[in-house]
């Protein structure tokens, strides 16, 4: 049993008795250093990504094995709880057995983890059950939330990329700003020099637009390192790293709707590779409900519950409600187009009238899925190598200024 393992007893079914617990891998010095020392990376991986998709997609796989094996469900999730990748799997797994122990259905006893298995989830293993078709039910829930995943992390990744490369560049220049150059600079004052006549071009910039801020405040014009910050500079740039660090939790937990997708939905250019991204989701759990035999109003219900932005969800249950009003579906999207793109509402209205919504709703999906990955990786390879080029300037002017104030200095010693 690991370290962390300790914290996930329960130690009030211990003292009624139940002694069922998490059965963690042996300890080991090497896997406790290793638990240890990954706790930085978990910590990032839960910034970038949402753990309950990972959670429901380790899930999804071990039932669909078990189903694919036809073997009873109670005796293998028991099986399987004996040697479990962690504890989260360990849990889902025992709430899963529990209500199949007592009678329930798959589909009823993932009902009771709303968090893990939303409503569109429950609802397509509800049709495999009443139509045999189970199995595939459970590969293609595993197939969209690999999709999903993978959409959110070729955006989510570059991002990730690059704040964590001016993040580390900013701290290794702070500190050389705050603790290194000056103290070089009071030696090059002292010794009669001009710490400024060595300054690199960007630095300089700097120090003037520094300098020039100053006297449009009353501060005068003085240029003797005006650009180096202080303490207090550096406990401001703390705050709001701490504060954007919180700001990033919240946003991925839900508590806060404005963030990169809100501000991107309101640019003419960039706000269709999101709604692109949403609704390629969005079609393929439609599509599967659709071919499962769920009428089209339940369907679009149940697809308002998916895994996407809760503007798309307000338009899913505006599109639920005129169906149920009797309108067609056609005539539904057609009112949406603010959030819905002329090729999806035209595909709807085709499907529909051919009769054969499913497939072009699969069609709307791989081509939608295709334009983000696509432009995707075409943003990363135009970003990454203007963050390095910049980056790479701003170290270079900073980590080439100490070493100008040591040759003046070497150069005056000389003389």
């Amino acid at each position: 049993m690991l370290w962390r393992d300790l914290l996930n007893l329960d130690l009030g079914s211990l003292l009624r008795g139940k002694r069922e617990v998490y059965p963690g891998p042996a300890f080991r010095w090497g896997n406790a250093f290793r638990e240890i020392a990954g706790v930085p990376i978990r910590l990032l991986k839960r910034l970038v990504f949402r753990r309950r998709r990972f959670l429901a997609l380790r899930v999804t796989e071990q039932v669909a094995r078990i189903v694919a094996c036809n073997a009873p469900l109670v005796p293998a999730l028991e099986a399987a709880m004996q040697e479990p990748p962690n504890y989260a799997t360990w849990r889902a797994l025992k709430r899963l057995r529990d209500p199949l122990a007592a009678g329930a259905s798959l589909s009823e006893a993932m009902r009771r983890q709303p968090r893990l298995f939303p409503r569109y989830y429950t609802d397509l293993v509800q049709a495999g059950e009443r139509t045999g078709t189970l199995e595939q039910s459970l590969a293609e829930l595993a197939n969209m939330m690999e999709d999903s995943m993978e959409l959110r992390g070729a955006i989510t990744r570059p991002i990730a990329y690059f704040i964590f490369l001016v993040g580390v560049t900013s701290f290794i220049s702070s500190f050389i700003m705050v603790k290194i150059i000056p103290v070089l600079a009071e030696v090059a004052r002292d010794s009669g020099q001009d710490p400024v006549q060595c300054m690199p071009a960007l630095l300089q910039s700097m120090d003037h637009a520094v300098s020039w801020l100053g006297s449009l405040q009353g501060g005068g014009h003085q240029r003797d390192l005006q650009w180096v910050p202080s303490h207090q500079h550096v406990a401001l740039v703390g705050i709001i790293i701490f504060a954007a660090i919180v700001y990033a939790v919240a946003l991925r937990r839900g508590y806060v709707r404005l963030g990169p997708a809100w501000l991107a939905l309101r640019i003419p250019w960039l706000r269709q590779f999101p709604i692109k991204a949403n609704l390629a989701h969005a079609a393929r759990v439609l599509r599967r409900l659709l071919a499962a035999g769920y009428p089209v109003d339940e369907a679009i219900e149940a697809t308002a519950t998916a895994d996407i932005r809760y503007e798309f969800t307000a338009v899913f249950q505006r599109l639920w409600a005129r169906v149920r009003q009797g309108e067609s579906l056609s005539q539904a999207v057609d009112r949406e187009a603010r959030w819905l793109p002329p090729g999806f509402r035209g595909m709807v209205s085709v499907g529909e009238s051919a009769g054969n919504l499913p497939e072009a709703l699969d069609r709307i999906a791989v081509l939608y899925r295709r334009d983000v990955a696509d432009a995707s990786v075409m943003a990363t390879r135009l970003l990454l190598p203007l963050v390095v080029f910049t980056a790479g300037a701003f170290v270079y002017a900073i980590y080439s200024y100490p070493f100008r104030l040591l040759v003046v200095l070497y150069s005056g010693l000389s003389l």
